[in-house]
C-alpha cells in the first residue's frame, strides 16, 4: 500500500513539475489560486473532526491563520510577495506541525501533507522565478 501511494505521489509530482516549468510567469493571485485550495485542507481536515487536534495544536493553527486568510481571502485584494513568501516561511511550517501531530489517519496526513508541500513548491518556484528575472534586468531598467 505504501509503495503504491509513494509511486503515485512520485508521478503526481513529476507531472505537476514538468507543468511547472513550462508554465508562463504567474501573478501572485495566480499562484494563491494553485496554492490556497491544498492549505485550507488542513484547516478542513481538522474542523471536519473535533478533537482531532490538541489545544496546542489548536493555538498553532490560529497562529497560522492569518498568513492563510490573507492570500486565500477572496474579499481580500490580491496577495503580494511578500505575503507569498510569510505564507511559505511561516504558516506552511505549521500548518505541517499540526497536521503531523494531528490524530487523523495516516493516508490523510500523508495526501493534505503532499498537496501543502507542493503549494510551498510552488510559492518558491515563483519567488525564485521573480528574483532571477529582477536580476537579469539591466540596471537602467530598475531604476
Amino acid at each position: 500500500m505504501k509503495k503504491a501511494l509513494s509511486a503515485m505521489l512520485f508521478v503526481v509530482a513529476a507531472f505537476v513539475m514538468t507543468a511547472c516549468a513550462t508554465a508562463t510567469h504567474q501573478t501572485p493571485a495566480q499562484v494563491a489560486a494553485q496554492v490556497c485550495p491544498q492549505l485550507q485542507a488542513v484547516n478542513a481536515a481538522v474542523a471536519d473532526t473535533p478533537g482531532i487536534i490538541s489545544p496546542a495544536d489548536a493555538a498553532n493553527l490560529a497562529k497560522a491563520a492569518p498568513y492563510v486568510d490573507k492570500v486565500c481571502s477572496a474579499a481580500t485584494s490580491a496577495p503580494t510577495k511578500p505575503d507569498l513568501k510569510a505564507l511559505a516561511s511561516t504558516a506552511v511550517p505549521i500548518l505541517l506541525d499540526v497536521l503531523g501531530a494531528s490524530r487523523l489517519p495516516e493516508i490523510d496526513k500523508v495526501r493534505i501533507s503532499f498537496g501543502v508541500n507542493l503549494a510551498k513548491s510552488i510559492i518558491a518556484q515563483q519567488l525564485t522565478e521573480e528574483a532571477a528575472e529582477a536580476s537579469a534586468l539591466p540596471a537602467s531598467a530598475s531604476q
